[in-house]
């Protein structure tokens, strides 16, 4: 089939569902389905804005654009509909959203990776605790009016890497916050977090330069493998409860070997 273009004065947007075959299926997605055209222009389709509706606007695989009276409201107005070609590889293949799915655990990738990019170093938080919802979308188009019937798309994340995703134990969208075109993204992290096999403060580990003030270099003296060997921890005096605690301000369980310690996290 060529490529079709269809006009069509339907002298009311909503008068083609009194008649057959639009009657029997009484949605527009149907309507242009049945149509079979690539671009679908309407006369008169007497409509106000506040009177759109979302299954009029966000109609899945096209693009539709109203044009309304501003001065006689609710008279003629028309109605342009562009068929979206865009096909799932083609989207998965643009060059942004190709280098995003690399570097992310999950990511869909259409033929060979690049070079370089062999394997992902990143994990899509929402993802990873969402993994199953439909329509986790962040950004809608705001000249559609497109969050109400949330028509969007999912470009924000919260991305961490393999050696701290242990450390978070939610994270989700706020689709119900106004304020932008966006919606925020959070991920919230544990207190008390693992490195290296022990148990961290979080805010410490976020802090690193506090190693400097609240370590202490010492010396093994003991006799075995480890004599003379040195290594830091922590300078706070023992709490009340007599042994190392976390998450207090008395002294904690940081034990780092110097020879491990390479200055940052």
């Amino acid at each position: 089939m060529g490529f079709r273009i269809t006009t069509w004065n339907v002298n009311g947007i909503r008068n083609p569902f009194g008649y057959h075959p639009w009657s029997v299926n009484r949605t527009y997605q149907a309507m242009f389905d049945t149509l079979e055209a690539d671009i679908v222009v309407m006369q008169e389709c007497k409509i106000q804005r506040k009177d759109l509706q979302d299954d009029m606007v966000l109609i899945p695989g096209w693009d539709v654009h109203f044009s309304l009276p501003k001065v006689k409201k609710g008279y003629s107005g028309g109605l342009l509909l562009r068929k979206e070609e865009t096909s799932v590889v083609d989207f998965f293949s643009s060059p942004s959203r190709r280098f995003l799915n690399q570097l992310v655990y999950g990511g869909l990738v259409f033929q060979d990776r690049d070079e370089g990019r062999e394997q992902p170093v990143l994990w899509d938080l929402c993802r990873e605790f969402h993994p199953t919802r439909q329509g986790m979308y962040t950004c809608w188009e705001v000249k559609k009016n497109a969050r109400p019937g949330n028509f969007g798309s999912r470009i924000d994340y919260v991305l961490c890497s393999t050696g701290i995703k242990s450390w978070v134990y939610n994270a989700d969208i706020q689709h119900g916050l106004m304020g932008s075109d966006h919606c925020p993204v959070y991920a919230t992290f544990s207190d008390i977090v693992k490195k290296d096999g022990q148990d961290f403060h979080l805010l410490d580990l976020l802090n690193p330069e506090a190693y400097e003030i609240y370590c202490v270099s010492l010396v093994t003296k003991k006799t075995g493998v480890n004599c003379g060997r040195s290594f830091y921890m922590c300078s706070r005096p023992l709490g009340p409860s007599g042994d190392k605690e976390i998450g207090t301000e008395f002294r904690c369980r940081t034990f780092i070997w110097s020879s491990d310690w390479s200055g940052r996290l």
